[in-house]
């Protein structure tokens, strides 16, 4: 009878376990979808305003290519006589630009590797909290 007893109290505890445990794994997939969710929201919003800022800066290079253009080759006389002039003006205006695109690339990085350092932190702490391995 003992040993009957504590069998039935032996699976009866390890059902227990076993519906704490799966509880835990619901409650972390729930807070890691939210998570992967604030992930993607975040990473979306920098990769539009990046690209944002990026298309406004073609958007000026490009402006000041036409205004470039008509101050130096408004005519065929004007553009011979100006041609290395306008050369230089041109690379010199494309390289400002290509700086600026650099810049704001690098930024970028540098915000989406915060954004992924801050996901993996918050990931290995919910791993810790319900004692779930990687």
């Amino acid at each position: 009878m003992k040993v009957l007893t504590t069998t039935i109290l032996f699976f009866l505890s390890l059902s227990v376990f076993s519906q704490t445990n799966k509880m835990a794994l619901l409650k972390f997939k729930k807070e890691y979808n939210v998570l992967e969710y604030r992930l993607k929201t975040k990473s979306t919003a920098l990769n539009h305003s990046t690209t944002v800022k990026i298309d406004k800066l073609s958007f000026e290079m490009k402006q000041e290519l036409i205004n470039l253009e008509t101050k130096y080759g408004s005519n065929e006389i004007k553009l011979s006589i100006n041609k290395s002039k306008y050369a230089e003006e041109v690379n010199k205006t494309q390289l400002k630009y290509q700086l600026l695109i650099n810049e704001i690339q690098a930024k970028h990085q540098i915000e989406l590797g915060k954004i992924e350092f801050d996901f993996q932190n918050e990931k290995g702490k919910l791993q810790l909290k319900y004692k779930i391995a990687s």
